[in-house]
């Protein structure tokens, strides 16, 4: 007989502690990404918010190819020039943070259009005598003669007997000097130089040969310098256009370069480069809001650039506006007839985005805009109105920020008449009554735009519908203050705020009891005028009915 055997299994599961890996969070994604484009090259730009990144990657694309790296950056680096692109292109960019374990979210995505270098069709021709000299011992000196119009910068190689040769470093155009300070002591170097365009690379210079060792001094070996540097650097922004000036000390420059930094005042990068005895600059290219921009100008020649100038920081506000426009000025009325009016005005605004014309009636009580016209018009021509009317306009400039201030109200009566002439047999008699503004004349109603007034005891009014309901005629010359009344073989000349006027040439007080009753103006600008003074020296009797604050003027026809 078989014994059956019984058997119990435990198994038992375990986690290597060794390959345990705690999760760390993404790090924080850079935000704020610019890019700037300068001919062939492109200049990001962006704000680090990782405090634990161990670099950064940027990521470029053109057209409709999908996004690929292009670049890994170490960590706190906030910008990159990416170089060699071709002309007339827009590149798109977006950059994100990692470090070891995870990838940041992306920064937003930043987009620039390459440009053409100036004369740059063609390869640049190459550098030549090329010489070098060692510096007190511990640099190497190189210049050479630059034989290209159009070359962006210099390449410098360098290599040691039996070796191949390496990039040392780069200049800029118009650069013809570098000076190489990573050499030994003791030591043999050869060089050599090429000049470089987007178009591609030059033939190579000749090559030298130094040894680094102490030369003697010579006190007649000449020296070299950079140019002065430039001072006063300002920069101030207006409707969103940036504008730099600074002052020029030197005399020797070949140029001037700009450089700029976004949100920091350390990791600047060149943003334009302009001819000598240059002393401003003006930019509509860098209006980003809620950005602060930190500016240096420096001069450059063929020894180097100069000590920069002073630092100019402009921030830009969320909400930075464009200035509201100049206000239009000297609006009249060019030509007039029964039924349209030709107006005129001069545009004193530079960044106006339109015009509002406003027109009111003799009979309206407000304006009312009537046409909106584009930028930079000074003419407008108002149609279908009525015959022997009196119309008042105004213009307005008008752009993102608001309106301007109106120009001068204009006052034009069209030709024609809109009531039949007054009868040259009948008597007119004329009912004005304190705080209306309607006119009787011969029991016929009519509107008029200012109520008669009572100041220090006289009734002051606009009399122009006096004068013109009598069949006079009155004129107004702006510049002069100068009001004209004509009616049948009488003129009177008055003047604002003077208390004296002129009958048929004759000087005569307005009031002799009360020097000032005077003509005066009230908002919308209306000219308000003794009536009395006005109507008794026209021929008319003048009366008033005092329960009724009524002024009764009758002029009896001879």
């Amino acid at each position: 007989m078989k014994i059956k055997s019984v058997f119990i299994y435990l198994v038992i599961g375990f986690v290597s502690i060794a390959n345990l890996v705690l999760a760390a969070p993404n790090p924080i994604k850079p935000t704020d990404l610019v890019a700037l484009a300068f001919y062939d090259q492109i200049n990001l730009l962006w704000t680090d918010n990782a405090p634990d990144e161990e670099g950064f990657i940027v990521e470029r694309k053109s057209g409709i190819d999908p996004y690929s790296a292009i670049v890994t950056l170490g960590r706190d680096t906030t910008f990159f020039l990416d170089t060699k692109l071709a002309p007339r292109r827009t590149y798109y960019y977006r950059v994100k943070a990692y470090h070891a374990v995870s990838e940041s979210d992306y920064s937003n995505e930043a987009f620039a259009t390459t440009d053409t270098p100036p004369n740059q069709a063609d390869t640049p021709a190459a550098p030549s005598d090329l010489v070098a000299r060692v510096i007190d011992g511990v640099y190497v000196e190189l210049r050479w003669n630059d034989n290209s119009p159009n070359e962006q910068g210099f390449r410098i190689e360098r290599r040691m007997p039996g070796h191949e040769f390496v990039s040392v470093g780069e200049v800029l155009t118009d650069i013809r000097l570098f000076k190489d300070d990573k050499v030994d002591p003791d030591s043999k170097y050869v060089y050599r130089v090429q000049a470089f365009n987007s178009k591609g690379l030059s033939e190579y210079s000749n090559e030298v040969l130094v040894e680094t060792k102490k030369p003697a001094q010579n006190p007649g070996d000449p020296t070299y310098e950079p140019p002065a540097a430039p001072s006063n650097l300002t920069v101030e922004m207006k409707n969103r256009v940036l504008y730099f000036t600074w002052v020029d000390n030197s005399e020797d420059e070949e140029g001037f370069r700009i450089y700029l930094s976004i949100n920091d005042f350390e990791n600047y990068a060149m943003h334009r480069q302009l001819p000598k005895d240059s002393v401003q600059f003006e930019d509509g290219s860098l209006y980003i809001p809620d950005t602060t921009f930190y500016f240096k100008v420096v001069a450059f020649n063929q020894e180097g650039e100069s000590v920069p100038s002073n630092e100019q920081m402009i921030r830009i506000r969320s909400q930075e506006e464009i200035l509201p426009p100049t206000a239009p000025t000297d609006l009249k009325a060019k030509e007039t007839y029964e039924s349209d009016v030709v107006l005129e005005w001069k545009d004193n605004a530079d960044n106006e985005t339109g015009y509002k014309l406003e027109r009111r009636k003799v009979d309206e009580s407000k304006f009312s805009v009537i046409q909106d016209l584009p930028a930079n018009l000074t003419n407008f021509r108002d149609e279908n109105l009525q015959p022997g009317t009196t119309y008042f306009y105004r213009v307005f400039a008008y752009n993102d920020s608001g309106s301007s201030a109106s120009s001068n109200t204009l006052e034009v009566i069209t030709k024609g008449t809109a009531d039949p002439p007054p009868d040259e047999k009948k008597d007119i008699v004329i009912q004005l009554q304190i705080g209306s503004r309607t006119m009787v004349v011969n029991e016929k109603e009519r509107l008029i735009d200012v109520t008669p007034t009572i100041f220090q005891g006289r009734t002051l009014l606009p009399i122009r519908p006096v004068v013109e309901a009598l069949g006079g005629t009155i004129a107004f010359e702006t510049n002069t203050k100068i009001i004209t009344i004509h009616f049948q073989a009488i003129t009177i000349i008055m003047q604002l705020n003077v208390p004296t006027a002129k009958v048929n040439g004759k000087s005569v007080p307005i009031d002799s009891s009360n020097p000032a009753i005077k003509p005066m103006v009230v908002p919308p600008g209306r000219t308000l005028i003794p009536l009395r003074f006005v109507a008794e020296n026209l021929g008319c009797q003048v009366d008033w009915i005092a329960s009724e604050k009524k002024i009764v003027i009758t002029y009896k026809q001879k």
